[in-house]
C-alpha cells in the first residue's frame, strides 16, 4: 500500500522447482513432477511457501500442490506376421512399454495347441508346428497395467506347406589341377529307407576321383554303391543307398550329408574363374532315378522332392605373367630359371602354387612345368624375346633305355632329333648320394636331388648346347644294380616337349615287366608295352580311379618277348572316356603289375 518495492521468494519448494521474481510484484513458479520417485504422485501432496518483503515488513503465504497420475496404456512391440514351414518351430519375442513405468501383466489367446509363453519383458512365444500343419492362425497378446489399462496386438502365424524332402549338392572352390570335395545333402522331414540319385558334372572341367559315404548320415547303410558313366554318359554317376536291404529300418528325420564326391579340376587354365555345375540329372516319374524310398519301402518320386544343384568354382589365378616363376612380377629372369630347376630337383622345398604353374607354361603347349618350358625360359633369358607358342608334337618319339651293370646303371636315350634338355625321376635299388649320379655328356649342366632311393635329375644348357641324336648315354648311377624310371621328359631346341616312347631295359629281363605307356600324358591314343619271359596267359585291363573296369585290351595267350598294345581312350562300349588318371594292370601267370597314365584333352 506504501508503493515500496516488493521482493518475492519461494521457500520449501519441491525438488526440481524454479521460482522467478519478475520485479513488479509478481513471480513465476515452474515445476514438472516426474512419473516415478518420491516427487511423483506417490509423494503427493507437496507444499510451497512464498514470502514478500518491502524491507520493513515480511509476509508469507502457503500453497499446496496436488500431483495426480494421469494413467496411460502400455505399448506392445511384436511382429505383425510370422511365416514358418510346416514342421519348423515358431519363435518370436514380444515387449511391452508402460509410459508410467508400471509393471504389466500378459495374457495370450490363440488356437495353437502346445505353445509356450515365458512371462516377462521381453516375453518369448514358441510353438512347434507339425509337418502336416498349414494355413493361418492368430496369436492375440494383451498387456495390462496395475490400473487396468491394456493394449492388444495380434500376430498372424502363417504355416506354409512343408517341403518334406530336399536333396542338395553344396558348392566348393579350388585352383586348377586341384582336388575338391562336394557333399550330397539330404533334408528329410519324414523317415526314409534309401535313395537313388544321379549326379551330373562336366567331364571337360572335372575328373571324378573318389566317392564315399564315410562320416555321413549314410555311413551305417547296408547298401551303398555307385556307377560312374551311368548309362554310357560320361559325367553321370549313379548313387544308390539303402539303410537295410529288407526295408525294415529307416533313417530318422533330419538333415546332413549322405555322400561325398571328390573331383580333380582341369589343369586347363582357360577354365580359371568359371563355376562348373554339379547337379542332378533331370528326370521324372516313379521309375526314373532321383527318387527316395519311404520307411515302408515305397518310391517317393522326384516331383515330390526339391533338388538343389551346386557348382565347383575354379579360382581365377590373377595376373598370369608367363615366365615369372618366382612371382616377383618380372618375367624371364635368371632367378626364374633357378627356381624352376630347384622345383624339379626338390619340389617340397620349392613348391609351385597354381599361379606358378600357370606362369610356367612358357612354351604355350598347355602342359605346365615341363622340361620343355625350362628350355623355352632359358631361351627367353638369353635371347630376350619370347619364342612362338608351340603344340605338343605327338608324332616325335624318343626311346629311353636303361643298361644294367655290376654296381652301375646307365640311362641312354635314342632320338632322331637333337635333345635340348632332359628331366628324369627314378627310384634305385639302394640308397645313393648326389655324387653317385654322373652326367655322361659334355657341354651340358646337371642338377641332382636325392632322397634316399629316389633320384631327380635335370640336364640342360645355358649356351644352347644340344644332346646329339642317335643312341647316346645320358647319365650313370653308381653303387646301384637297377633303377625304375618313373618320369622322363625330353625337349628339343625349339622348346617342344618330345614324346617318350618307352623306358625299356636293354636286355630281356628274367621276369615279367610292364613298361610306362607312351606318350604320357596322351590324347587320344597311347601305347602300352610289356615283356613276357615265356609264353603265358595274359590279361591287360584299364581301370579308372574308382577301380572300375574301363576296358580290356588283351585277354589271351601270348608268346615270350616284348609286346605293344595301343589304347584309343575308349571304354568297352566304344565311348570316349573323359580326361583324368587311369590305371592299366597286367595279369600274367601269378603276377600282377600296375602303372598309371594320364589322358589330357
Amino acid at each position: 500500500p506504501d508503493r515500496d518495492r516488493v521482493v518475492l521468494t519461494a521457500v520449501d519448494k519441491p525438488l526440481g522447482a524454479t521460482f522467478t521474481d519478475n520485479g513488479d510484484g509478481t513471480g513465476l513458479l515452474v515445476w514438472t513432477p516426474p512419473y516415478v520417485g518420491p516427487t511423483s504422485a506417490d509423494g503427493s501432496p507437496f507444499g510451497v511457501s512464498f514470502r514478500a518483503t518491502d524491507g520493513w515488513t515480511t509476509v508469507e503465504a502457503a500453497t499446496t500442490i496436488q500431483v495426480i497420475n494421469r494413467n496411460r496404456a502400455p505399448e506392445i512391440t511384436a511382429p505383425d506376421t510370422v511365416t514358418v514351414a510346416a514342421g519348423d518351430e515358431v519363435r518370436f519375442e514380444v515387449r511391452a512399454f508402460d509410459p508410467d513405468f508400471e509393471t504389466v501383466t500378459w495374457q495370450v489367446q490363440t488356437t495353437l495347441d502346445g505353445y509356450t509363453f515365458s512371462d516377462g519383458n521381453p516375453a518369448l512365444f514358441t510353438w512347434s508346428s507339425q509337418v502336416t500343419d498349414s494355413g493361418l492362425a492368430a496369436v492375440e497378446l494383451v498387456a495390462t497395467d496395475p490400473l487396468g489399462l491394456s493394449a492388444t496386438h495380434t500376430v498372424v502365424v502363417r504355416v506354409t506347406a512343408a517341403t518334406l524332402y530336399t536333396v542338395a549338392i553344396d558348392s566348393a572352390s579350388a585352383f586348377p589341377d586341384e582336388e575338391v570335395t562336394v557333399t550330397v545333402n539330404l533334408d528329410n522331414r519324414l523317415p526314409i529307407n534309401g535313395y537313388t540319385l544321379v549326379v551330373r558334372y562336366d567331364p571337360t572341367a572335372l575328373s571324378l576321383v573318389a566317392i564315399s559315404d564315410s562320416g555321413t548320415r549314410a555311413d551305417a547303410f547296408e547298401v551303398f554303391s555307385y556307377t560312374p558313366g551311368y548309362q554310357g554318359v560320361t559325367g553321370d554317376v549313379r548313387l544308390v543307398g539303402r539303410l537295410s536291404a529288407d526295408g525294415t529300418a529307416s533313417l530318422p528325420a533330419g538333415q546332413g550329408p549322405v555322400a561325398r564326391l571328390t573331383f580333380r579340376t582341369t589343369g586347363d587354365l582357360s577354365f580359371a574363374g568359371f563355376s562348373i555345375p554339379v547337379g542332378f540329372r533331370p528326370g521324372g516319374g516313379l521309375n526314373d532315378d532321383n527318387t527316395l524310398l519311404d520307411s515302408a519301402g515305397s518310391v517317393i518320386p522326384d516331383v515330390e522332392i526339391v533338388f538343389r544343384d551346386g557348382f565347383v568354382r575354379i579360382h581365377d589365378l590373377g595376373d598370369v605373367i608367363i615366365g615369372d616363376i618366382n612371382l616377383n612380377g618380372l618375367a624371364a629372369e635368371i632367378a626364374d630359371v633357378i627356381y624352376f630347376t630347384n622345383h624339379f630337383i626338390d619340389p617340397r622345398a620349392y613348391p609351385f602354387s597354381a599361379l606358378q604353374y600357370a606362369n610356367s607354361d612358357v612354351n604355350g603347349d598347355n602342359l605346365a612345368a615341363t622340361v620343355a618350358d625350362l628350355v623355352t625360359l632359358i631361351r627367353m633369358v638369353v635371347e630376350g624375346t619370347p619364342p612362338s607358342r608351340v603344340t605338343p608334337p605327338w608324332e616325335d618319339e624318343v626311346r629311353v633305355v636303361t643298361e644294367p651293370g655290376t654296381g652301375r646303371v646307365e640311362v641312354q636315350y635314342q632320338s632322331e632329333v637333337p635333345v635340348a634338355a632332359a628331366r628324369l625321376e627314378m627310384t634305385v635299388d639302394r640308397p645313393v648320394t648326389p655324387e653317385d649320379v654322373r652326367l655322361l655328356r659334355d657341354g651340358m649342366s646337371m642338377d641332382v636331388g636325392v632322397e634316399d632311393q629316389r633320384v631327380r635329375v635335370v640336364v640342360y644348357s645355358w649356351d644352347g648346347a644340344l644332346l646329339e641324336p642317335g643312341t647316346q648315354p645320358l647319365i650313370a648311377v653308381d653303387h646301384a644294380d637297377s633303377l625304375t624310371l618313373e618320369v622322363v621328359e625330353l625337349a628339343d631346341a625349339t622348346g617342344r616337349l618330345l614324346s617318350v616312347a618307352s623306358f625299356a631295359p636293354a636286355s630281356l629281363p628274367e621276369d615279367f615287366a610292364l613298361l610306362q605307356n607312351y606318350p604320357n600324358p596322351f590324347n587320344p591314343e597311347t601305347n602300352i608295352e610289356f615283356v613276357l619271359p615265356y609264353t603265358s596267359a595274359v590279361r591287360l585291363h584299364v581301370y579308372n580311379v574308382l577301380g572300375r573296369l574301363v576296358t580290356t585290351l588283351v585277354d589271351g595267350v601270348l608268346p615270350a618277348g616284348q609286346h605293344r598294345v595301343r589304347w584309343d581312350g575308349r571304354d568297352a562300349a566304344g565311348q570316349a572316356v573323359s580326361s583324368g588318371v587311369y590305371f592299366y594292370r597286367l595279369q600274367a601267370g601269378d603276377r600282377q603289375l600296375t602303372r598309371k597314365m594320364v589322358l589330357m584333352k
